[in-house]
């Protein structure tokens, strides 16, 4: 089989689910019962949720740019540009393909090598796992109702130990493998950061950008699944986590209404007021992504390398 075939095919497969995924929620609930759930909030409302997600797009921007700062320079815009392109590739894009685009973005935009924009990319994802743990623990304990939270300094700690653990394993590991290994693991490496105060910076705003986006899902979940609290925030939690698994089709869709479901539902909310919260709140996630990702188109072009 051609490459271009089996890549057609392919889409033609994630194009037919999409479908019947959308007319099965027509046949279930009904588009129009889903969307009217929008009424419990006032424009207002709306416009402030759609304000805490772009905050938390510039606080993802301040990490990279940072991060990167001796190739970004003063050119922030284009790392605004930049990353909201990889946001919308990300959220679109079936199979996690959306993450291949930064390391091809930043050779592009500001000239820096992809092995070590990769290797950023995975200490990122390290900080957002750690975040999202960290987070979740904090919402299940708001759920419980739980006097233990002393226990979430457990998630701060290992935080804090990280910058200074990753980067020596693969030291370590680079001294063991062949050569041709070593150079490519040192690669990576000097994608992670090379100082504390660098992994600090990290660290904030990858806090900054969690706790911003996630608290904006779960007010969202929180008005239109009438939930508890803790539980609209692991709702949040579960549906972008559901998003980063290595099986999914065009825009998450299913995956992401499956992971909020999985936390409402047992948590006491109607399976159906459930599904119709989901998917407004993945509409509203997608909307803004793809609002953003046309400014980003009109953020021009200069300085690109």
């Amino acid at each position: 089989m051609q490459p271009e075939s089996g890549r057609g095919r392919s889409m033609l497969l994630w194009g037919v689910l999409f479908a019947v995924l959308l007319a099965a929620v027509e046949y279930w609930v009904g588009w129009g019962r889903i969307l009217a759930a929008w009424r419990a909030l006032s424009p207002i409302q709306i416009l402030l949720a759609a304000g805490l997600v772009v905050t938390s797009y510039l606080m993802r921007t301040l990490r990279i740019h940072l991060h990167f700062l001796s190739a970004t320079g003063g050119r922030f815009a284009l790392s605004l540009r930049m990353v909201l392109l990889h946001n919308l590739f990300n959220n679109l894009l079936p199979m996690r393909a959306g993450e291949l685009s930064l390391p091809l973005l930043m050779k592009r935009y500001f000239g820096v090598r992809r092995a070590e924009t990769v290797g950023a990319l995975l200490w990122f994802r390290f900080l957002d796992l750690l975040t999202l743990s960290l987070i979740g623990v904090a919402a299940l304990l708001l759920w419980l109702d739980s006097a233990f939270a002393p226990a979430l300094l457990i998630a701060p700690l290992m935080a804090l130990l990280a910058p200074w653990l990753v980067p020596r394993l693969i030291a370590w590991s680079a001294l063991r493998l062949p050569e041709r290994w070593s150079e490519r693991l040192q690669a990576l490496r000097n994608g992670f950061p090379q100082a504390r105060r660098q992994a600090l910076i990290n660290i904030l705003f990858t806090l900054l950008n969690w706790s911003i986006k996630l608290g904006a899902f779960a007010w969202i979940l929180f008005s239109l699944a009438e939930t508890s609290a803790g539980a609209a925030w692991l709702g949040a939690i579960a549906g972008d986590l559901s998003s980063v698994l290595p099986m999914q089709g065009f825009a998450a869709a299913g995956t992401f209404e499956a992971g909020v479901m999985a936390v409402l539902v047992p948590t006491g909310t109607a399976a159906e007021q459930a599904l119709s919260a989901a998917i407004n709140l993945h509409l509203f996630l997608l909307g803004l992504s793809l609002l953003s990702g046309t400014l980003a188109l009109l953020l021009g072009r200069e300085h690109v390398i």
